[in-house]
């Protein structure tokens, strides 16, 4: 059963004068232990493609899916039961620490008191220590960095542990060897923890480096394919509206141990 289906989803906005659509019937699966990344330029609808799936904007027509039930017949402590969104927006969470924070994302988890047991504890520490940020976790949330926020806010999702992860732009706010980190630990959670990881990125070359699968966004529509598949025909260029766009591979063995033919490691603009 797929983590995440939507089947003829139409998302945009609505208004007094008519609806603006920014996508229409988008019939979209998302498997566990795939991570997949969508990509497209500013203003396409890739933010509120990920809201609508996250139930936070209504679907303009159409149906999203959690594990095969429709996500708008399910009741808000469920549907944050079986998925966990990161976005953009800075934390409003000043007067917390850094642990405090991260442990919100226990709450679907735990009683009507919301206390915490040993193993909500164990998940707060794991969470932050796979995100590099266990030296965050007793300062204040409002004496932080952009970046070290967005780290919290990565670990405050992998501390809900569901089996659907959303990200608006995980990366932002982080320096490049922080962005391959990133990148490799939602990777890492798709093949370890059988998690479906959904990643709304401008990192083109780390998503053709990681990704499994590509959503490609634009005017026209979405075109779907593996980053080998959207390469070869032209699709990834189109979606940019960039001509004479190449692309560098490597081969070595242990891309053929994992299936593919080569990785994508390298974007180059040959107008340059």
């Amino acid at each position: 059963m797929m983590a995440l289906e939507t089947r003829a989803l139409t998302i945009g906005y609505r208004r007094r004068r008519g609806n603006i659509v920014l996508a229409r019937d988008l019939d979209l699966q998302l498997g566990r232990g795939s991570l997949v990344g969508i990509l497209g330029a500013n203003g396409v609808g890739k933010s509120t493609l990920l809201r609508t799936l996250a139930c936070m904007q209504a679907p303009l027509a159409g149906q999203v899916l959690l594990d095969g039930e429709e996500a708008a017949r399910m009741l808000p402590l469920d549907v944050a039961r079986r998925l966990c969104i990161v976005l953009t927006a800075a934390p409003q969470a000043s007067l917390l620490n850094g642990y405090a924070l991260v442990a919100l994302g226990r709450y679907p988890h735990s009683d009507w008191l919301g206390r915490l047991s040993k193993s909500d504890h164990a998940q707060v520490a794991w969470a932050l220590q796979a995100v590099g940020a266990t030296d965050l976790a007793e300062q204040r949330v409002s004496q932080l960095s952009d970046g070290q926020r967005q780290k919290l806010m990565i670990a405050r999702a992998l501390t809900q542990d569901c089996p659907l992860m959303l990200l608006d732009e995980p990366t932002a706010f982080l320096d490049y060897p922080r962005r391959l980190e990133t990148l490799r630990l939602l990777r890492r959670l798709t093949r370890d923890a059988d998690r479906a990881v959904l990643v709304c990125t401008h990192e083109l070359d780390l998503a053709l480096r990681y990704c499994d699968e590509l959503w490609l966004m634009n005017e026209s529509g979405m075109k779907v394919g593996s980053p080998a598949a959207v390469l070869r025909d032209g699709s990834l260029s189109e979606t940019f509206g960039i001509d004479n766009f190449s692309f560098a591979a490597n081969h070595n063995k242990n891309d053929r141990l994992r299936g593919r033919s080569y990785r994508l490691w390298a974007v180059q603009d040959s107008n340059l």
